[in-house]
């Protein structure tokens, strides 16, 4: 979230149409349409919105924990995919992982430190 996502629906983003994180009135029919239609339209697009938020590197899981974060922040209950552990883990590995979305100030710290 912090490093991708946070561009288009951070509390105080001007990008319009995008759902902004803790305005429970934009994600309510959002949520509504289920987790699973979400995550299809955070990997393949929607409307404005490129596919895998401009970010081709980010896998599914990482989008699925990102949505699930920002959703339940604006009064949803999904439950998110666990963090899959590789080895040579990627910078978007480490700003989209279910720790970091648990964890905001920890994850801005990992992503101003990896620009």
């Amino acid at each position: 979230f912090n490093k991708i996502c946070i561009q288009c629906h951070a509390a105080d983003s001007t990008v319009p149409n995008s759902p902004k994180i803790t305005h429970n009135n934009e994600w309510a029919p959002r949520i509504a349409k289920g987790f699973d239609l979400l995550i299809q339209h955070a990997i393949n697009g929607f409307n404005a919105m490129p596919a895998r938020g401009g970010s081709p590197d980010l896998t599914d899981d990482e989008i699925a924990r990102a949505i699930a974060y920002m959703a339940n922040q604006s009064g949803g209950n999904f439950t998110a995919p666990e963090p899959q552990a590789a080895s040579g883990a990627s910078a978007s590995d480490t700003a989209a992982s279910g720790a970091d979305a648990s964890a905001p100030a920890a994850a801005s710290k990992t992503a101003t430190a990896s620009k």
